[in-house]
């Protein structure tokens, strides 16, 4: 990155290979224009007019409470270039004692540009109240024509919405109070030849405005949501504005996706590299109904697959009040272990796994509080009042990991069982809705003058990172109820995120489309569930499809089991041993470090679409491996470019079932013939050099 200021114009100009950030700061606003090739910079206006974007600024901040709120217009106090491949501006509000600090930090493999801005209250008395934050805004280039956008619902989540930009702004946002199933904080803006893509790392409530403007430009922002935005800052306090990622490439969605996905696998360190081992869950099998001895004969079934990790869902805890008769959605929030299900403790599966050689781990939802828990009656302060209300007796309510003794507790109480368990896998649910969270009575305004949400979550994310270092070979999986918080910031500090409580393999398979432009493909978790076909819990069972197919669709990602493997027969059992073992040896280690191609147009969630195909390449271009899943389309063949390959070089290809051809990567590159004699029905193939 090449950074030149130039001084009477308040102007910055960073290039990197063929992409130029230009930074303005015009009567107290900082914009930003951020440019593809040299011909778009030269098509565009020289200094287009501030006006247009001063409502996307970056770290753009309302001073004040609504509606009496200003915007704080910003002075140039200093800027500085700490690397060669970063920008740091120092402003100064006008109008309040705010100052603000924004990076520009481009990532020097895959071009990805990061954002950050951190505000500051300067004052040594005074408060200063915010009701507005954006962590940052971008202008781009007319040429642009397409946007993708991930929208949906539970059980549907991130479907790809893909159209012609409107003339009309398009507000993506989320008010769930997590990341939410209707949107996620992702878009990608598409032009002639150039993708650009844009993601905020916020787990809260989010927004996320596109517009095209009258001379054609288009701005995107990204940042905290207004709605119900109430934080003050006390002197001398900071707050750090969620990041926001911009990538410009050069090529199709697939490639900047590619780039996007290679900076996420370093984010935010090398820790998080580590293969998710391949699980056997017990919730689509056994609801909450988890006596030890079933739990036994599971283990023994899992280890017989070749599963690597037994994963003990809800239902082993109770509270320590508990009331007769109450499920597993009501005993959470004491985490002790039920004795009725466990008489020896959770020690003895736990023991029982690891002599089967087999990894044990223990779902938890920290947050979450049921009516009869000590915890509720002793603290209600550590609760949310959400509204303002307390929650009513006979409902769920939600621990407030804003309050640092909340936190404490509910670590106590996570890792004294992890630790007990030897455990090497957690999951970590969350099945509420916090809308905009609250503050109970009786807690100190140095707490609640903060928003309950940005407090919340700044406790979310430092119970990750203290969980994941008190126990430095778990594997922290993140879920709510499904894809529900499934964000870059929350995997900041987890392995995983469980994709869907979506079972059907049919609806899953558009779900994987969707998440796998957001995250990398081993950060989407799946199993195989509905097999033989039956009604598992949160969907109604389709019969389309066979048991190579359904597990094929698992296998996009990070990979278990959760289905009734004693109704199984043995041919079914080798079938999926197979599988399984092509997963740890062949397909995970290209799926954890390879190039992804979505070689067909995302499929439809009922099924009836044409075909379905994933590629993934390594990045030596020694192999690669071909998820093709022939749905309700009239033609049994399908041509299938394999990018990605040593042209020159010689292939041979296989299949769990025997099949073996060999191409070159030139031919390859070409297409591949792939022959599916019926519908529903799907090939895998592997694909490796044999010679130059």
């Amino acid at each position: 990155m090449q950074a030149h200021y130039e001084a009477k114009q308040s102007v910055w100009t960073l290039t990197w290979k063929d992409v130029l950030l230009r930074l303005r700061l015009v009567d107290g606003a900082l914009s930003a224009d951020y440019f593809g090739p040299a011909a778009w910079v030269d098509s565009a206006a020289a200094q287009p007019s501030i006006s247009d974007a001063i409502w996307e600024t970056h770290c753009m901040a309302s001073v004040g409470l609504a509606p009496d709120a200003a915007p704080a217009r910003w002075e140039l106090v200093d800027w500085l270039q700490p690397s060669p491949l970063s920008v740091a501006i120092r402003l100064r509000s006008a109008c309040a004692p705010l100052a603000a600090e924004v990076h520009f930090c481009q990532d020097k493999d895959s071009g990805l540009l990061v954002m950050r801005a951190e505000l500051t209250n300067e004052s040594p008395t005074d408060i200063v109240r915010l009701n507005h934050a954006v962590s940052a805004g971008l202008c781009l280039p007319a040429q642009i024509r397409e946007i993708v956008h991930l929208s949906g619902r539970w059980g549907a989540e991130t479907q790809v919405q893909r159209l012609a930009l409107p003339a009309t702004q398009i507000m993506l946002e989320s008010r769930s109070g997590k990341t939410s199933f209707e949107c996620a904080p992702y878009v990608a803006l598409l032009a002639p030849d150039y993708a650009f893509v844009f993601e905020l790392a916020w787990s809260g409530n989010w927004q996320m405005p596109v517009r095209r403007l009258a001379d054609g430009r288009v701005t995107v922002s990204a940042g905290l949501n207004d709605w119900g935005l109430r934080h003050a800052l006390r002197p001398g306090e900071k707050l750090a504005l969620p990041e926001v990622f911009a990538l410009c490439a050069r090529g199709d969605l697939n490639t900047a996706t590619q780039r996007l996905h290679d900076y996420r696998r370093r984010f935010p360190g090398p820790d998080n590299q580590h293969p998710v081992p391949v699980q056997f869950n017990t919730w689509y099998v056994f609801n909450e109904q988890v006596p030890v001895r079933q739990m036994k004969a599971a283990a023994d079934a899992a280890a017989d697959l070749g599963c690597e990790v037994f994963v003990l869902d809800a239902g082993w805890y109770t509270t320590e009040g508990e009331q007769a008769g109450e499920g597993w959605w009501a005993r959470a929030g004491d985490w002790v272990v039920n004795s009725h299900w466990f008489p020896n403790g959770l020690e003895e599966l736990s023991d029982y796994c690891h002599s089967h050689g087999l990894d044990f781990g223990v779902w938890f939802e920290p947050e979450a509080v049921g009516a009869s828990a000590v915890v509720r009656r002793e603290h209600p302060e550590w609760l949310h009042a959400i509204g303002g209300a307390p929650t009513p007796p006979d409902q769920r309510a939600i621990l407030n990991l804003g309050v640092p003794e909340a936190r404490a507790f509910i670590r106590e109480r996570i890792l004294r069982v992890l630790r007990a368990t030897r455990a090497e896998w957690m999951k970590w649910d969350f099945n509420t809705d916090l809308r905009q969270g609250g503050w109970a009575p009786g807690l100190p305004p140095e707490l609640t003058d903060h928003d309950p949400l940005i407090a919340h979550y700044q406790g979310l994310y430092q119970l990750q990172r203290e969980i994941r270092d008190a126990i430095p070979n778990l594997t922290l999986e993140m879920c709510a109820g499904g894809g529900g918080r499934f964000d870059p910031a929350i995997l900041a500090n987890a392995h995983v995120n469980w994709m869907s409580d979506q079972t059907n393999p049919l609806m899953n398979l558009a779900i994987h489309f969707g998440s796998q432009l957001a995250h990398c493909a081993f950060e989407c978790n799946d199993w195989l569930v509905e097999w033989p076909p039956h009604s598992a819990i949160g969907a109604q069972t389709d019969p389309r499809g066979d048991l190579a197919f359904r597990a094929r669709v698992a296998m996009l990602g990070s990979f278990g089991i959760s289905a009734p493997v004693e109704r199984w027969t043995e041919e079914e059992k080798s079938i999926v041993r197979t599988h399984v073992t092509w997963y740890k040896q062949i397909i995970q280690p290209i799926v954890l470090n390879g190039d992804q191609y979505f070689l067909t147009e995302p499929p439809p969630l009922d099924g009836n679409g044409d075909w379905a195909a994933v590629w993934y390449a390594a990045k030596n271009s020694e192999r690669g491996v071909l998820f093709a899943f022939r749905l309700a389309g009239a033609d049994a063949h399908r041509l299938l470019p394999l990018p990605g390959l040593n042209p020159e070089a010689r292939y041979r290809l296989r299949s769990p079932e025997g099949w073996t051809a060999e191409h070159t990567g030139g031919e390859l590159a070409d297409g591949l013939v792939v022959d599916l004699d019926d519908f529903f029905r799907s090939a895998l193939i592997y694909v490796e050099q044999t010679q130059i």
